[in-house]
């Protein structure tokens, strides 16, 4: 059996979300913020104490809006048992060493932000670095002004609690794109961030991708990302294109039955991979719709940044074609 005196050296050790969860009997705790009566206000009548995840610090926190008193786990802990920070750390530590010994594993801190907002945001002109990124894929700057994607030199995300902000941060980097829709600047459907390993998406609104610039060809691709349409449109392919603003987001039917209405052909271009041959069939079992596999790279960009625009074409037309004519 493991030993926790191996693991849990001091308060730091311990996860703030077990802290919380074990006293408080919270529930699992992932990124989401809950709502509680204030210990600190004896006449709180509706719960103005929130327990959240501080970005910043990457712990869990509380702030009590009806007295401002806010502070850490051991803080909140301090004041239930009214006593000094190491009386708390200690028997915080002793507590979750006998849960740790228990179970014989660590809690994971690492938690999904939930509850954030897109707060506040500013657009950029294109630079060198953009133009290094999306020419990899032979994506133009003009493909991209039409599809209302612009790049952002910074955004704000907040974390609100009865329109009051508990905490916020402004994200900064490199490469940072918006994709909008509509003829307004301030309609921002969601963020792209390429060169990040997590987050890579922040989805601020639902929006059906390319619905804006469907020009009404006889032909629809559905297709998993808007990277994905700016890909099949660059290669050639003769469609108009829409995409889900997520990757795990199925079209509604009544999105798919307007599609079938307008076109006389709709079918589904996803990734090549487990879950985008798993999303192609549930379009098919779920609308009758065909779909296109294309048994090359992982997706439509891909396939665009590994060869020459008349290989992409001599690969994926004639699949197209073979589809619509079966």
């Amino acid at each position: 059996m493991f030993k926790s005196t191996d693991y849990i050296h001091n308060i730091n050790d311990v996860p703030s979300a077990w802290i919380f969860e074990h006293y408080l009997k919270t529930g699992k705790l992932k990124g989401q913020s809950i709502k509680k009566k204030s210990i600190f206000n004896e006449k709180d009548s509706n719960p103005s104490l929130v327990i959240y995840y501080n970005h910043r610090f990457k712990k869990y926190m509380f702030k009590d809006f009806s007295t401002g008193v806010a502070g850490s786990a051991v803080n909140y802990m301090m004041k239930v048992w009214n006593c000094t920070f190491s009386v708390a750390c200690n028997r915080i530590m002793k507590d979750y060493r006998l849960h740790f010994e228990e179970y014989e594993h660590m809690i994971d801190e690492d938690v999904t932000i939930q509850g954030w907002k897109v707060t506040e945001f500013k657009t950029r002109k294109w630079n060198k670095d953009d133009l290094n990124y999306w020419s990899q894929y032979k994506i133009t700057q003009d493909l991209l002004e039409l599809y209302n994607v612009k790049p952002l030199k910074f955004y704000k995300m907040s974390l609100l609690e009865n329109k009051q902000v508990i905490e916020d941060f402004i994200v900064k980097d490199t490469c940072i794109y918006g994709y909008f829709y509509g003829n307004e600047e301030g309609n921002l459907a969601k963020i792209y961030q390429p060169c990040r390993e997590d987050r890579k998406f922040i989805k601020v609104t639902n929006y059906v991708q390319g619905l804006d610039q469907c020009n009404r060809n006889d032909l629809c691709i559905i297709a998993s990302s808007l990277k994905d349409i700016l890909a099949l449109k660059t290669i050639g392919i003769r469609a108009d294109f829409v995409a889900p603003d997520s990757e795990n987001t199925i079209l509604t039917k009544s999105v798919i039955n307007t599609l079938k209405r307008r076109y006389i052909d709709v079918i589904t271009i996803f990734d090549n991979d487990t879950p985008g041959i798993n999303a192609m069939k549930k379009y098919k079992d779920l609308y009758k719709l065909r779909f296109c596999y294309l048994p090359y790279e992982k997706d439509p960009a891909e396939i665009l940044k590994n060869h020459s625009i008349d290989e992409c074409q001599r690969k994926i037309v004639p699949k197209i074609n073979k589809i619509l004519n079966d």
